[in-house]
């Protein structure tokens, strides 16, 4: 089979005065997150594709250069180390899905191929690392790799070094920043606000009780549809539906959770409150809500999230954060937990006893709905 035409060298790119120019990524910086699509045509977000382990991400100007075949060639032998390391290994290349659907990848290893035909993705991530006096940049390289940790930073980078130096770089690079990490995760705040008496111990029952007279299998909530996802979520929940109650809770956490949102947020505008779910995950059920974002894209309405105990003596359960080196936290009973909707998190599965816990969710009234009564 004749192989695709490589494409032609980029040139160096002179800048007007003033206008941002691509500059590549260096320890520390946030990776910017994109959309593209795999070889089937499925559009693929970064930040909705990370499970909170480093990221080895390789850019590619195209599959079929004689460094991107020494490359997968390297990723192919690195297998049974990237395995074992727990990383996630993700290609972007420049070529169109149709072509790149001829390269030959790496047998066995679970990796996320992206296509950017467009360049836009390339762009930023092959960009050239230094300017002139004339502000001119340097020619961008062919090939860059980053490791990025699990909260999408740069830990390391490659592009001047042998394609095979991309991975021995990356795995080494791996070693190191999981033993510094463990020094440093003493060092990292959970990335939320606990607060604890938002609920008196009678409404903490009083929900309780109405999950126990009805509820059902759980579904993932966008705020405007709900889906049965099992493989991501498991529990029995119940959605409050008396007036009574839902006038109480609107205005209980209006009074003492939104000025806290103001506070420590700095999030001084309107918001109006989701429905009021009381969620129970149990032992025996295996129940669990796996790793998820409650806002994905800044067109959903969803800003801030509401996780409240409503009972205590239960083990495990609590609300992980694999960005921010794992952090977990658990809210007392009646005490809830506020974190922005767009962190990465989990519910770790309950090791003993049940666990209730009423969730909600803090929107923009004009993404979500000016209907929905906000209590300041």
């Amino acid at each position: 089979m004749s192989q695709p035409a490589q494409p032609a060298p980029q040139p160096a790119h002179r800048a007007r005065r003033g206008q941002l120019v691509p500059r590549a990524f260096t320890p520390g910086d946030k990776a910017l997150n994109f959309l593209l699509s795999d070889l089937n045509g499925q559009d693929h977000d970064l930040y909705a594709e990370v499970v909170g382990e480093p990221i080895v991400l390789m850019v590619l100007r195209t599959l079929f250069s004689a460094q991107a075949r020494v490359l997968l060639a390297a990723l192919e032998r690195a297998k049974p180390q990237l395995e074992e390391s727990g990383a996630q290994v993700v290609l972007v290349a420049g070529d169109t899905p149709s072509i790149a659907g001829g390269a030959k990848l790496p047998e066995g290893l679970d990796l996320l191929l992206l296509c950017d035909p467009v360049g836009h993705v390339l762009n930023w991530y092959l960009a050239a690392e230094t300017t002139t006096g004339d502000n001119e940049l340097d020619e961008a390289p062919p090939l860059r790799s980053y490791l990025l940790d699990p909260n999408q930073r740069v830990i390391a980078g490659w592009a001047n070094e042998a394609p095979e130096q991309h991975v021995s770089g990356a795995l080494d690079a791996m070693e190191t920043w999981r033993l510094n990490s463990n020094r440093e995760a003493a060092f990292v705040a959970p990335p939320a606000l606990v607060l604890p008496r938002i609920f008196e111990p009678e409404l903490c029952d009083h929900l309780i009780g109405l999950w126990q007279t009805s509820h059902q299998e759980g579904s993932l909530s966008t705020g405007r549809e709900h889906l049965y996802a099992p493989n991501k979520k498991r529990n029995l929940e119940h959605l409050i539906e008396d007036e009574e109650t839902i006038n109480r809770i609107r205005k209980t956490l209006g009074r003492r959770v939104l000025p806290e949102i103001n506070k420590v947020f700095n999030y001084s505008d309107r918001l109006v409150m989701e429905g009021f779910i009381v969620l129970c995950y149990q032992v025996e059920r295996g129940d669990f809500f796996d790793l998820h974002r409650d806002r994905y894209t800044p067109q959903q309405p969803r800003r801030f999230a509401l996780s409240l105990n409503l009972n205590d003596g239960f083990e495990g359960g609590e609300l992980c954060f694999p960005e921010y080196a794992g952090a977990k936290l658990k809210p007392p009973r009646g005490g809830g937990c506020i974190f922005s909707c767009s962190l990465l998190h989990k519910a770790l599965p309950v090791s003993r006893g049940e666990r209730f816990v009423m969730t909600t969710f803090f929107n923009e009234p004009e993404a979500y709905g000016a209907e929905q009564a906000n209590f300041r």
